[in-house]
């Protein structure tokens, strides 16, 4: 991993929450489902807290949105249940709202986009959407629901699709950005962001590897063993 000071922590203190390597939770102190549990090494965040800083998330967006109608463009697979926990809690906000703080009408839309083989990115982003849907973004404020930003460039490349589609506004939110230095060169700040993390490969609440490990609901740091036994799973 790389070292953590060589990153702009200080940056994201005061819009999420940096977790350090020093932080990571033993496995040993949580539940884990036992055809996982050998290919874990750390647990990074439980899943007490991710559900609670995606409320926060959810609290910030139905604010910032106030009286408006946004559509939430959902990145498949990964960020399925991010998106589908966020929808949830942002309904959960306004329909507990009794004194009118609250006001917002979103829609769920879906992209795919492809751009990762094992533990590497291939360097080479694959953006699928039905063009209905491209059709219903323009004019309207589109909010990018993505699970992590790692390298960067398949949400640079996304942000730039979108907006050749003319949406009235294009903001994000990421439930995890990584200390990798890869994505410092595209200059992109993510919008309303769940948590900063070492640059570790995760797994975990809708993050895989080789499509493994997407309903582990701890976000965890997959061990050796792990990456070479599911190294050709599909």
């Amino acid at each position: 991993m790389e070292n953590e000071s060589e990153y702009p922590i200080e940056n994201f203190l005061s819009k999420t929450i940096v977790v350090k390597e020093s932080s990571f939770i033993e496995k040993s102190n949580l539940i884990l489902p036992k055809s996982y549990a050998q290919y874990v090494d750390k647990i990074v965040l439980s899943r007490g807290m991710i559900f609670d800083r995606i409320e926060k998330l959810a609290q910030l967006i139905t604010k910032d949105y106030y009286n408006k109608k946004v559509i939430l463009l959902v990145v498949m697979k990964g960020a399925v249940l991010f998106g589908s926990t966020l929808a949830e809690k942002i309904n959960d906000i306004l329909s507990n709202d009794i004194t009118d703080s609250y006001s917002m009408s979103f829609n769920v839309e879906y992209v795919d986009i492809k751009s990762y083989q094992d533990d590497k990115s291939t360097g080479d982003v694959k953006i699928k959407m039905d063009e209905a849907i491209q059709a219903r973004l323009k004019g309207e404020n589109v909010l990018i629901v993505e699970d992590i930003y790692d390298s960067g460039q398949s949400l640079f490349w996304l942000d730039k699709f979108l907006r050749n589609l003319s949406p009235l506004s294009l903001k994000s939110t990421v439930l995890i950005q990584k200390m990798n230095e890869e994505n410092l060169k595209y200059d992109y700040e993510v919008d309303y962001l769940g948590f900063l993390l070492p640059n570790s490969f995760i797994i975990g609440f809708g993050m895989d590897y080789n499509e493994q490990f997407r309903h582990l609901y701890h976000l965890c740091v997959i061990n050796s063993e792990g990456i070479e036994h599911f190294r050709h799973s599909k």
